[in-house]
């Protein structure tokens, strides 16, 4: 959620399982909640060769226009499915966009490894972008010409798992804050796991980023997707939070005599918890491509801890 003064509150609603990217505006008035109802504004919908839209983020540029960059999936519907991102743009204060995407960064790799992008403009004019990715890092990529061109996107200082990051700037001042899962001292146990939950500042437009305050460091919790907000005395962070303590399902593969499939045993497996209807299962080494299992009769060995299991399915 995105709020200037003098403009419309604009709110992002991104749902995986429904496999849209839907912008919805809202009149901005002193009591939001009775306000006239949001108007739908751009439906990013899903069709075979793109199956799924989400996890996006705006940025307003100096020229007043607002651009949107998005996770464009091709290759399936799963978080590992092939994505790149893609972008909008609108001209009147989010109450139309443009009716075609263009293309901001191609992935490079078979599975995605772009996602949950974020976007902040720097003091110089420029614009970052940050994805979330699986090579151990936040990685980074600029713009110089208004989110025409990117740089390559590259690692960066702020070591996290397969997890996003938020980043803003604080209000009438040149730093930027940073909300992630740092890792750089991770134990090895925790490895890959949303947690500790962590803040921090940079003073140099995000090259470097003082040390890091932990606010959450549960070994057993999972801490994502945090929303940042300013009030006149304080920074107000709303994100995910769990105990996957308190129950979980793991996956095994097995061969038909009962035995685990190397890199599908339940070992491998990463636990699933959370309520949801549509949870892709990942292993490891794997992710969550079973294609390599194609055509071979399998057994499921499912491992079920204070959870519940409803149904479940192949998808290609």
């Amino acid at each position: 959620m995105m709020q200037t003064p003098h403009r419309p509150l604009l709110k992002r609603w991104l749902s995986s399982t429904l496999s849209l990217a839907t912008i919805l505006t809202l009149t901005q008035t002193t009591e939001v909640l009775s306000a006239d109802s949001p108007q739908v504004a751009l439906t990013l919908a899903p069709s075979k060769t793109n199956p799924r839209n989400s996890e996006g983020d705006f940025v307003t540029l100096k020229d007043g226009r607002i651009l949107f960059i998005y996770t464009h999936f091709t290759g399936g519907g799963g978080d590992n499915s092939t994505a790149h991102l893609a972008s909008r743009i609108s001209a009147d204060s989010g109450k139309s966009w443009s009716d075609t995407d263009k293309l901001e960064m191609k992935n490079d790799g078979k599975e995605n490894m772009l996602q949950e992008p974020g976007l902040v403009e720097l003091l110089d004019g420029r614009l970052m972008m940050w994805t979330r990715t699986n090579g151990g890092s936040q990685f980074i990529s600029y713009s110089k010409d208004r989110g025409e061109t990117w740089t390559k996107l590259a690692p960066s200082s702020l070591i996290s798992p397969v997890s996003p990051a938020s980043i803003e700037r604080l209000p009438k001042t040149k730093e930027l804050i940073a909300v992630w899962n740092d890792h750089s001292a991770i134990p090895k146990e925790l490895r890959g796991k949303r947690t500790p939950l962590s803040i921090a500042l940079s003073k140099d437009d995000g090259k470097t980023w003082q040390a890091a305050k932990t606010l959450y460091d549960l070994a057993t919790g999972w801490y994502c997707y945090t929303a940042i907000e300013f009030t006149d005395n304080d920074i107000l962070l709303g994100h995910c939070a769990g105990d996957t303590s308190k129950g979980g399902i793991k996956v095994e593969i097995r061969d038909t005599n009962g035995k685990a499939i190397p890199g599908y045993s339940a070992a491998d497996c990463d636990e699933v918890f959370g309520d949801t209807i549509k949870r892709p299962v990942t292993w490891k080494d794997h992710g969550s491509d079973v294609s390599g299992l194609a055509g071979k009769t399998v057994r499921l060995h499912f491992t079920l801890r204070d959870a519940d299991l409803y149904s479940f399915h192949f998808v290609r």
